[in-house]
């Protein structure tokens, strides 16, 4: 194993421009290569980098959630 060729989650997530979470969950969708040494996972640099943001990943914002929101009916 070529160490050079690898990262930790933190700093894969800096490369992708994602949290280390969505990096996390795509190594566990397999949408991101890696190998566990011991307990701490290590991220194929190229894997990384190549993962791509999906737009409308991850939690909605506020915004979008209040324009689904139905109005309480009025009580007399």
């Amino acid at each position: 194993m070529n160490l050079s060729l690898y990262c930790h989650v933190a700093q894969a997530a800096e490369l992708a421009g994602v949290s280390d979470r969505q990096v996390r969950n795509a190594i566990k969708d397999g949408r991101i290569e890696a190998t566990k040494v011991g307990h701490v996972w290590m991220v194929l640099r190229s894997s990384a980098q190549s993962f791509q943001r999906v737009p409308g990943m991850g939690r909605p914002t506020k915004a979008k959630k209040a324009a689904g929101r139905k109005k309480p009916a009025k009580q007399r």
